[in-house]
């Protein structure tokens, strides 16, 4: 009897597992469908950035950034949002060498986005940037 309960507890063990994965792809489905917009992700992720929650911001750009380049669509508005995330990420930098990178990073994405974006975003990038040239001197220990 000890072997018929075993064989029974093991074919419905094999039937959740069954159905959990078959309800963890519609899930996934779902979840893509419902965030498949690259604006919708870039403003979840900008979101994420003002409430601190770098690394779900960093998944939805990556997201974006991918259904960006398959669709060969210009959005400008995803390099202030990842200007945004590496600036926000260098504030956490635990060492000099590793703020700096993030700091280029930022003023990388806040330049590409002051060369190709529109409204007063664009002001506000070009300041920052010029901000972060005279940060980035400071911790090399120079004058900007």
């Amino acid at each position: 009897e000890a072997r018929k309960a075993a064989a029974e507890a093991d074919r419905v063990a094999a039937a959740a597992a069954a159905t959990s994965k078959d309800l963890d792809e519609k899930a996934d489905a779902y979840a893509s469908a419902e965030t498949g917009d690259v604006n919708i992700l870039i403003s979840a992720a900008n979101t994420s950035i003002a409430s601190g929650k770098l690394s779900e911001a960093k998944r939805d750009l990556d997201k974006a950034a991918k259904q960006i380049e398959e669709s060969g669509e210009k959005v400008p508005a995803i390099k202030y949002s990842y200007a945004r995330l590496y600036d926000a990420m260098a504030k956490r930098a635990k060492s000099p060498e590793e703020r700096i990178g993030l700091l280029e990073k930022a003023q990388q994405q806040y330049d590409a986005f002051a060369a190709t974006g529109a409204g007063a975003k664009v002001a506000r990038a070009r300041e920052r940037s010029d901000e972060i040239t005279e940060e980035i001197a400071e911790l090399q220990g120079g004058a900007p």
